[in-house]
């Protein structure tokens, strides 16, 4: 699991870019969508590393809870912006890309599908 953290910052180069992240979204900037690395399995794995580590923490308390549950909702709104810049910048291909992988949790929406489909045959 180590070697996945270093592979997100080599496959995600643009979100350090500060002049990127300041500006708005460049539809002229998109080549084509490169799908690598652990992108293949969640789409955010920054907002999921994030979320791992601040709950892991081996003791909590009630001013822990309250600040552990407002980072939660700060990375996962964040998440919901950069999402919007990728939608802007590849258009039809980030959409496909959203239907295929799971934002945060590796493997779960696939699950769930094939859990409706068998629901699906039953009936």
């Amino acid at each position: 699991m180590p070697e996945l953290f270093p592979s997100c910052f080599r496959d995600a180069p643009h979100r350090f870019k500060i002049r990127s992240q300041l500006s708005g979204p460049q539809a002229s900037e998109a080549d084509s969508l490169r799908i690598k690395g652990v992108y293949r399995w969640v789409r955010d794995p920054f907002l999921l590393s994030g979320v791992i580590m601040i709950w892991l923490t081996p003791f909590m308390t009630v001013n822990l809870l309250i600040v552990y549950i407002l980072t939660t909702i700060y990375f996962y709104m964040g998440s919901l912006h950069w999402e919007k810049r990728l939608v802007v910048q590849f258009g039809d291909e980030y959409r496909e890309y959203r239907k295929r992988v799971n934002r945060i949790i590796p493997g779960l929406r696939r699950r769930v599908k094939e859990s409706d489909q068998s629901l699906a045959n039953i009936t």
